[in-house]
């Protein structure tokens, strides 16, 4: 690894795995946007849905301008996504389809203030939850590059012990979903979340799966949560 290489890394891995998971975890970002989007019907939702979405993807510019040779780097795989395109695009197509139809038969005629089972966290309307179809989606395209793709790849090059990288990047993965917010339980299970999906990425190194399963996962939301 060359010396400006090893600085790439640091710098990159000081937004993307610290920086940003503490600025969405503090929710630095989405409490002044909630006095912004006041015009909306749901501000809390929303300021969560656009700090989510612009702060997920600025790590991952972040990560793709600065690291040589991302693909490679991360293991990520471009010719899966392009042998399974159609599949991909269809599938999409109709979740956010039913997603849309979902307030129908969850809710009947009336919609509730909040989601009854994610508070306001959680998509209602069809429109909230075609919102929440994008943000599955950059979730699980972002989230897999920043805590395994390039976390757990660059933390094992700098610190030449694959346990310390998992950590880390499973505390980060829990930290940037609500570290300040979230009961000490579901903390804990998102860093069990990133300690599974940490080990099947050292040990498969198949990042296309993980985002495929860590999107679906998200994508049962706005299809059956009320």
């Amino acid at each position: 690894m060359t010396n400006q290489n090893h600085s790439r890394y640091w710098v990159v891995l000081f937004i993307s795995i610290l920086l940003i998971p503490l600025l969405e975890g503090f929710g630095t970002i989405r409490i002044p946007l909630r006095s912004i989007l006041t015009f909306t019907d749901r501000p809390s939702y929303w300021s969560f849905v656009v700090s989510i979405f612009a702060l997920h993807w600025l790590s991952v510019i972040f990560i793709f301008k600065l690291i040589p040779q991302p693909f490679e780097f991360m293991s990520l795989k471009k010719a899966f996504f392009i042998r399974h395109k159609y599949i991909l695009i269809a599938s999409l197509v109709v979740i956010a389809i039913i997603s849309y139809l979902a307030p129908s038969y969850l809710y009947g005629d009336a919609l509730p203030d909040n989601s009854k089972v994610l508070g306001w966290i959680g998509p209602v309307s069809g429109i909230d939850r075609l919102a929440f179809v994008l943000l599955a989606i950059t979730a699980g395209i972002c989230e897999e590059v920043i805590f395994r793709g390039f976390g757990i790849s660059a933390l094992e090059k700098l610190t030449k012990n694959k346990w310390v990288a998992l950590i880390i990047s499973s505390f980060s993965f829990m930290a940037i979903h609500g570290i300040a917010f979230l009961p000490l339980a579901m903390l804990a299970q998102y860093f069990v979340i990133g300690l599974v999906f940490g080990w099947f990425y050292q040990k498969y190194r198949r990042l296309e799966y993980l985002i495929i399963v860590h999107a679906t996962i998200d994508l049962l939301i706005p299809i059956a949560v009320p």
